[in-house]
């Protein structure tokens, strides 16, 4: 695959990734997910104070944006981890930073699951189950996410020693993320109507 296909696609994920679903979705209802919670734009915000229903779309919009291109660039001939990971990677960047939304995006935890089930899916799938159970005890979406992540880059650096690079990468993702966000979090509280 020739860079500039590899930077198209790149554009095009991008642009994807920038459509701010969470704010749309929010405001469908008649209500705005900046002037609530955290105000961060992303699936955990929608779920806590738009609507469970909701939060459930935002979710998979924002996994699959991700997960769904990178898919199709593994089917594509001639391309490489790096290249898929290059593609998730252009969406999480439109999540953090969309245009669309002069750049004010959410962390971007969603995605960053999209992007670590497109390359490692056993071991991300297992870790996204293992954290659904976890997420009721502990109330925090950030505090569970981070716990997955840290046990993500550890099972994976011991069982895909030889893609050790693709799993520092994916694992630096939501650190950036977070990094961005300032280490916003919040509670998992009744909803407020």
């Amino acid at each position: 695959m020739s860079q500039m296909t590899l930077f198209a696609i790149g554009i095009v994920t991008y642009l994807v990734g920038s459509i701010p679903v969470a704010y749309l979705a929010s405001r469908v209802q008649g209500r705005n997910v900046l002037d609530v919670g955290t105000g961060n734009p992303g699936a955990a915000n929608t779920f806590r104070k738009i609507g469970r229903g909701t939060g459930v779309i935002v979710f998979l919009w924002d996994f699959g944006k991700a997960v769904i291109p990178m898919v199709l660039m593994q089917e594509a001939s001639e391309s490489s981890d790096i290249h898929v990971f290059f593609v998730g990677a252009a969406a999480m960047a439109g999540h953090c930073y969309p245009i669309f939304f002069r750049f004010r995006g959410g962390m971007g935890l969603a995605t960053a699951f999209g992007i670590a089930v497109g390359l490692f899916p056993v071991l991300a799938l297992i870790h996204g189950a293992a954290m659904l159970l976890i997420l009721p005890k502990v109330r925090d979406v950030v505090i569970t996410a981070t716990i997955g992540y840290i046990s993500f880059c550890a099972f994976g650096l011991w069982a895909y020693s030889d893609s050790w690079s693709l799993i520092i990468l994916v694992c630096m993702l939501p650190v950036l993320a977070a990094v961005k966000n300032h280490f916003t979090t919040e509670s998992i509280a009744p909803q407020e109507q």
